[in-house]
């Protein structure tokens, strides 16, 4: 049974409630059928749909990893929110791509990191791009049982290039080897997390170190530093120009081993914070 509370009348809406009650005397039945229009305006659930505030969009805020390699299959976990109804994704312009919902739900964020920046919700995907595919970046659409749809770009790196992040690597004595020329794609997975790699360089040879986190949603506040084989610092820096990332070039004077360390700035990390590192090499080798 619906009950509707009605507020006490006023003086004036009384007034009008008893002229209105003496003007009906004469005829039962038209009050009893006043009675009845004014209980079913008020309690018609028709009405209620047309005061309902429309469902909000799904909004993604991070891919990780920051990138796919055409002809293997991707695991990706895309958080954001309400992505916790996401019922269907599309693959634009990727004819032959192969894609797949393996999960979804709520994801807290860990310690006490923004869920407006880092979601808190998420779905994991697997996207296996065509051998031949060719553009540099795909598009995913991703639809919910909610009616809502959000698109999320996702970089894509050359085979030959690529380099998977592999841990441990938080410390010179784990430190990954990488050869010139890569694209690292890697994740601080904790707080307090470092990742370090190793590179052999040759006397008068550049290289150049780009990290790319913020620029593409990752909630990394990437710091770069370079130490050599004996363990002291060469070069750090911390934001570039317009950007949280940071970009780092040097030449070596001599020959030999050094590292590259990869953390952030806050000593964050967590399922939101990929990266993607750009290492490239002039002069000798």
């Amino acid at each position: 049974m619906n009950v509707v509370t009605v507020p006490f009348p006023s003086a004036r809406s009384a007034t009008s409630a008893v002229r209105c009650f003496h003007y009906l005397m004469g005829d039962v039945r038209i009050a009893a059928m006043c009675a009845l229009v004014a209980i079913v305006s008020v309690t018609d659930p028709s009405h209620a749909d047309e005061t309902k505030s429309p469902a909000e969009p799904p909004v993604v805020n991070v891919i990780a990893p920051l990138g796919v390699v055409p002809g293997r299959r991707a695991e990706l976990t895309v958080r954001g929110q309400r992505l916790d109804a996401a019922k269907a994704l599309t693959v634009k312009d990727a004819a032959g791509a192969e894609v797949a919902i393996k999960s979804r739900g709520r994801s807290n964020p860990p310690g006490a990191q923004d869920a407006k920046r880092v979601g808190d919700t998420q779905v994991v995907v697997e996207l296996t791009l065509p051998e031949s595919f060719a553009s540099d970046s795909v598009t995913l659409i991703i639809e919910t049982d909610r009616g809502g749809v959000a698109s999320c770009r996702l970089p894509v790196v050359a085979a030959a290039q690529h380099l998977a992040e592999k841990e441990p690597n938080d410390g010179f004595r784990q430190a990954q080897p990488i050869d010139a020329d890569r694209v690292v794609l890697g994740q601080i997975r904790q707080q307090r997390d470092v990742d370090v790699y190793r590179i052999s360089s040759n006397a008068s040879q550049t290289w150049s170190f780009n990290i790319v986190a913020q620029r593409e949603g990752s909630a990394m506040d990437p710091i770069l530093t370079l130490y050599g084989a004996d363990g002291r610092m060469i070069d750090t820096v911390d934001d570039i120009e317009g950007t949280r990332d940071a970009q780092l070039s040097v030449t070596f004077p001599h020959a030999g081993d050094y590292y590259i360390v990869v953390m952030d700035a806050h000593d964050q990390g967590g399922p939101a914070h990929p990266y993607r590192l750009h290492v490239e090499t002039r002069g000798e080798r």
